[in-house]
């Protein structure tokens, strides 16, 4: 079974009236010829959706085509907008799909990351809409997801002991530094996954929450090629160099590999080369790797995606785990 972890959609009502949603100080929105709709925020393009983005039917013709059998159906960059007063249309439009769809799609949560009506929202969506995890973004009005006015949110994830999905956030405070170059894409979303890993591996968010799983997305923003550069307590594959190591030192490296152990890692864009997938793999391990497309961002990303790991120079073991088993262990997928 073959499943992708990175899969976007969003609400036919809202794409239509994504002025009266979306749009904040320093924001505006336009709409071209074909449907699409292209957000700026100061000047700088932050995210450009279509309408295959609610358009079922024809994901579910382009999953087929690609051979993928079931996708987790979560927001993009937009769940930034989300407020209290969206999650229920949100989450309801989100089970009425899976429910329309059942062999096809499980979904995601979506709430805002702060609140007693958000952590309400939450379980209901988790109990009562049978969602399968929830989608949150690597910051919450530019305050990073470990910040401790959130925790709240990750208690109340710890006790549905459901998955967190992180996607990047569309252009933080942190990267004011690259505003007005035309870099968003291809590198200001990786940067502030970098900066959440490193804020996960490093901080005491993990340590608080020690059942929580979070997948995280494009491979860790390539965490996999610098996490033996940036710490003296591990190799180049996150084991302690317990050797000839101070008892603080190795300490310091078994913490980081305990919370390093609650991090997951999908395969999306596919564009990686085999070596760097290859060195992904090695870092992480087979059981910590889920397929992911980030599609239909790029409509014709999901064959791709697969093919990156049926071509990856690894066991047809692994690469079960990494198409689908993984995920429905993750997930907690029925077969279906």
């Amino acid at each position: 079974m073959i499943i992708d972890t990175h899969h976007h959609w969003w609400p036919k009502k809202h794409y239509d009236t994504l002025e009266k949603y979306v749009v904040r100080r320093g924001e505006s929105l336009t709409r071209d010829a074909n449907g699409s709709a292209h957000l700026y925020r100061n000047g700088v393009h932050i995210t450009g959706p279509t309408p295959l983005f609610f358009e079922m039917e024809r994901q579910i013709e382009d999953m087929n085509k690609a051979g993928v059998d079931m996708a987790v159906l979560q927001l993009p960059s937009w769940s930034e907008w989300n407020t209290v007063r969206l999650a229920p249309e949100i989450n309801n439009a989100c089970a009425n799909i899976v429910a329309k769809h059942p062999k096809y799609f499980v979904g995601l949560a979506h709430v805002p990351l702060e609140g007693k009506a958000a952590m309400q929202e939450l379980e209901r969506a988790i109990k009562e809409l049978k969602l399968c995890g929830v989608g949150i973004t690597t910051h919450w009005h530019d305050i990073p997801l470990d910040s401790e006015r959130f925790y709240g949110f990750w208690e109340k994830v710890s006790e549905l002991d459901i998955p967190v999905v992180v996607s990047p956030y569309s252009y933080p405070v942190e990267t004011q530094a690259l505003w007005g170059f035309d870099i968003i894409y291809s590198y200001a979303r990786l940067e502030n996954v970098q900066r959440a890993m490193a804020r996960l591996v490093y901080g005491p968010l993990l340590d608080k929450f020690p059942t929580v799983k979070i997948l995280m997305p494009h491979l860790g923003a390539g965490f996999f090629g610098y996490w033996g550069r940036i710490s003296s307590f591990v190799d180049s594959y996150g084991k302690a160099l317990d050797a000839k190591m101070p008892g603080k030192e190795i300490k310091k490296a078994k913490d980081m590999q305990r919370r390093f152990s609650q991090l997951y890692f999908e395969s999306a864009p596919p564009s990686w080369r085999p070596l760097e997938f290859k060195a992904a793999f090695d870092t992480y391990g087979e059981d910590k790797i889920t397929l992911g497309s980030d599609y239909p961002v790029g409509p014709t990303r999901l064959k791709p995606a697969v093919d990156i790991i049926q071509n990856a120079r690894i066991n047809q073991r692994a690469k079960k785990k990494i198409l689908g088993g993984n995920a429905l262990k993750l997930f907690r997928i029925k077969r279906r």
